[in-house]
């Protein structure tokens, strides 16, 4: 009996142990991180990469018009974290695809501290479900990302390729229109113009400074830019073989209503790819899951705020899962359709449905 209470008192205290230096290590991990997001926000990280060689703080605070004893220490800081390489009295910090992401996923922490106190407003309100929309900002700063961390040709063919030779080989029909619902600034649809070049494509966002971008940064005979409004007072009635939500669902305060105008523009036989957070509905699932840590932050200060923004203020944000965001959409009135996935991102749940015939 002794033994048996030792050994538990063990292993619980190897638990805490390890408990402590996770969160040790989260907390000094988000601390460098902010002053990381601090060096893009005012142009060290940038100049690091014009002058694309080690150089001295004088040289680094020159080329970035900063304060030669603020970019000191901002550079000691990331030094003794090892992220600053330092050697010979210059500075240097890699530069990789990689770095880049990485680097750009740091500056969200300013702007989840921009909304800390309209969060912590509609965290207080136990009696209604009220959110706040998107911030500016955080769109800008998602089509950044987009720019170097997704969408390219290879993502098309893991992810979308076996959804198109599905739907010509059920239907043996050609895809003509494909629509990406919520295009935000544009990236996958660039790609997809790109890699499919018999399609027209179409993107559509609510977002009008998104549009306008798009307007302006791409131009492809194949591909337009509308806004939500454009596409369902248009003439495009039954018009799309293929529409792409892509990390849209679990944002909307009202997906049912969005999914029913859907229906207006989609052909009869076409597909609706949604491509969410891959996260389950189960939370013990989502223990040590990559996926969840990666969405679910982003989803606490944006997602979920978003969808309790409006009535009825539906609150599924990334912790909908993807359990229960099936069984939605068939009891929304479709049918789930299966498609190869062995190529799929581990970090999507990708689900691809039509509307019902029965």
């Amino acid at each position: 009996m002794e033994n048996t209470t030792y050994n538990k008192g063990c292993k619980l205290m190897n638990n805490l142990e390890g408990f402590e230096k996770l969160i040790e290590d989260t907390v000094s991990g988000g601390l460098h991180t902010m002053v990381l997001a601090l060096g893009h926000r005012v142009g060290i990280v940038d100049a690091f990469y014009r002058l694309g060689r080690p150089a001295t703080a004088k040289e680094i605070s020159k080329e970035a018009s900063l304060n030669l004893r603020y970019v000191q220490e901002w550079l000691a800081c990331m030094t003794a974290k090892g992220i600053v390489q330092y050697e010979d009295e210059s500075y240097s910090l890699p530069a990789s695809e990689r770095v880049q992401k990485a680097v750009l996923t740091s500056a969200v922490l300013p702007m989840f501290a921009d909304c800390l106190s309209s969060l912590e407003s509609v965290m207080r309100d136990p009696d209604h479900n009220r959110g706040y929309p998107f911030p500016k900002k955080d769109l800008e700063w998602l089509g950044k990302f987009n720019e170097v961390s997704a969408f390219n040709p290879e993502w098309i063919t893991r992810n979308l390729e076996p959804v198109f030779e599905h739907f010509h080989t059920e239907t043996q029909e050609n895809i003509e229109n494909i629509l990406d619902f919520g295009c935000g600034y544009g990236k996958l649809c660039q790609q997809l113009a790109l890699s499919q070049p018999d399609c027209d494509v179409t993107g559509v966002d609510i977002d009008e400074v998104s549009v306008k971008h798009c307007q302006q940064t791409y131009c492809y005979p194949n591909l337009r830019f509308l806004r939500n409004a454009d596409l369902f007072y248009s003439n495009l009635k039954k018009n799309f073989d293929v529409i792409i939500l892509m990390e849209v669902l679990h944002d909307l305060p009202d997906p049912s209503h969005v999914l029913s105008e859907l229906k207006s523009v989609l052909k009869p036989n076409g597909y609706i790819v949604a491509f969410e957070p891959n996260i389950s509905s189960d939370v013990s699932a989502n223990i040590g899951s990559e996926a969840a840590q990666s969405h679910l932050p982003y989803s606490v200060f944006f997602c979920l705020p978003n969808s309790m923004s409006q009535s009825p203020a539906v609150g599924h944000g990334a912790g909908w899962g993807v359990e229960d965001r099936r069984q939605f959409i068939v009891n929304d009135g479709y049918s789930i359709v299966n498609v190869d996935s062995h190529l799929l991102d581990n970090e999507y749940d990708r689900i691809v449905f039509k509307m019902s015939t029965t």
